[in-house]
């Protein structure tokens, strides 16, 4: 007897890609939704939570499938689980809150690695005893090279004019102020060894992306503030599923902590750059700190790393 042909409401790509996807699910696709639910997170892999985010329906699909008024039994796979998925209203939300927990502790360590990086390279910058000796002998050779001009007794000078050191060339074309910098420093009790190792710090704070941690932070107390949200809802309708109440609670306040702790760091990074930037005059740097903006400290690093392991700058 032939079998009756199934009822596709989702146009045919839609679908095939709906059927690749639950082909690599095991388990039984209700047995799924229900746990996702449910919340139940140890029955669920993050695999099969990200798969189904993947392919999860959108408005208008949802719209499609719950307006259909015919036998749900002769309806094809993809739709017959999108119907299941609409079931319950919050379930796109429970699959990232599942999956926020899933990667709470991996996220969380990341973000205060990077972050305590970076505060270890400002808090350099503003501690280094040689790279205040190196400034301060910069100045000092600036101020007598100038001594007859109206740039004569300078207080201070740019960050970036440390990048043209290199480019004032002696009389002879072998050597250049960089250099000449370097020596006078060392002559003083300075240590370019040292110096370059205190800038290393900092490189490797700069390599921190900092807009991806603050958006990571964002994401954070979204997810966060959404469960709050939705965990007293649940507890002031007093629904009767109190795993799920449970299982929020468990997440906030495991989570609760860990989110202190990150912005508690975010603000150290943003107190120790609103330091530096009082401290260190430099062109195009604003408030919050951004891409590029220890950029002339890298560049000085590279220079100073060859001058420390005995190399000539020369250009």
């Amino acid at each position: 007897m032939k079998k009756a042909a199934r009822i596709q409401l989702l146009d045919r790509k839609r679908s095939r890609n709906v059927l690749i996807a639950l082909s690599s699910i095991r388990a039984p696709v209700k047995d799924i939704v229900t746990a996702i639910s449910r919340m139940e997170w140890d029955c669920v892999s993050v695999e099969v939570l990200e798969r189904i985010l993947t392919i999860f329906p959108s408005d208008e699909e949802l719209e499609l499938v719950t307006s259909y008024g015919g036998n749900v039994e002769v309806l094809a796979k993809p739709e017959k689980f999108f119907l299941l998925l609409s079931q319950d209203p919050k379930i796109n939300s429970k699959i990232r809150w599942m999956l926020f927990h899933s990667e709470l502790g991996a996220v969380s360590d990341a973000l205060e690695g990077s972050l305590n990086e970076l505060i270890n390279a400002l808090n350099t910058l503003l501690t280094s005893n040689e790279l205040r000796r190196f400034l301060l002998t910069v100045l000092q050779v600036g101020n007598y090279m100038n001594s007859d001009t109206s740039n004569a007794n300078a207080y201070g000078f740019k960050m970036q004019s440390l990048l043209s050191l290199r480019m004032i060339k002696s009389s002879d074309r072998r050597s250049n102020l960089l250099l000449f910098v370097a020596s006078f420093m060392e002559h003083q009790g300075g240590s370019m060894r040292e110096l370059a190792k205190d800038l290393q710090c900092v490189v490797a704070g700069s390599r921190v992306e900092y807009a991806h941690i603050c958006n990571e932070i964002n994401r954070f107390r979204q997810a966060l503030s959404s469960m709050r949200a939705y965990q007293f809802r649940l507890e002031e309708k007093k629904n009767d599923d109190e795993r799920v109440i449970r299982r929020l609670g468990d997440v906030i306040a495991e989570a609760s902590p860990r989110l202190r702790q990150i912005e508690a760091l975010r603000a150290q990074v943003q107190d120790r750059w609103r330091s530096i930037r009082e401290k260190f005059p430099m062109d195009d740097v604003g408030e919050d700190l951004k891409a590029g903006d220890l950029a002339v400290w890298v560049e000085l690093s590279k220079h100073v790393q060859l001058l420390a392991s005995g190399s000539k700058i020369t250009s």
